[in-house]
């Protein structure tokens, strides 16, 4: 019973420390810019109006004047971004190469899914395929995370593996790479 307690404790002090916010909106409504502003490390470069300290109006005054304070005392805690793109092109890795390949001939075949140069596609897929491989290094299919989650130092150097490799380096490679070939 002490250990179910436990993990039940441990549970929500992860939570507690986790906050996923997801901005959507059309283009030009301002989600990038608030993605950028909450992805800023340091609290004084956000270029907040310094609120009242006193003869407050009303009482979202003064709740404002207790946040900057307690923000402005190191606890900022600057977001990551994880861009959707990032989270569609995570997906293609984890299935892999050649399901890829399959999928592009066999939607190329679709009269509604035409893919003008096809040909120049899989070139250029062929071309950054080694990050297909690489990406497999950190795959969570099956059991490795049943695997991991019993050494909790192995799971955390996985994720942040998963992270550092896919959504700040090669997705962003391969987004530029297949942007260009389809332009």
């Amino acid at each position: 019973m002490n250990n179910f307690v436990q993990a039940i404790d441990k549970m929500y002090e992860y939570r507690n420390r986790t906050i996923i916010l997801a901005l959507t909106g059309r283009t030009g409504s301002g989600c990038t810019t608030v993605a950028k502003i909450l992805s800023t490390e340091d609290f004084n470069s956000l270029d907040l109006k310094t609120p009242k300290t006193y003869d407050y109006l009303d009482a979202e005054e003064r709740k404002q004047e207790i946040i900057y304070k307690y923000m402005e005392n190191n606890h900022w805690k600057a977001f990551d971004i994880i861009e959707g793109s990032a989270v569609i092109l995570s997906f293609i890795f984890e299935r892999g190469y050649d399901e890829l390949i399959n999928y592009l001939k066999i939607s190329n075949n679709n009269d509604n899914c035409k893919i003008d140069n096809i040909c120049e596609v899989e070139e250029e897929l062929d071309r950054i395929q080694g990050v297909f491989t690489e990406c497999a290094l950190y795959s969570l299919e099956g059991n490795k995370i049943e695997e991991a989650l019993k050494e909790k130092n192995k799971l955390k150097g996985a994720l942040n593996g998963i992270y550092n490799f896919k959504a700040k380096n090669a997705l962003k490679e391969m987004d530029e790479q297949i942007e260009k070939v389809m332009k």
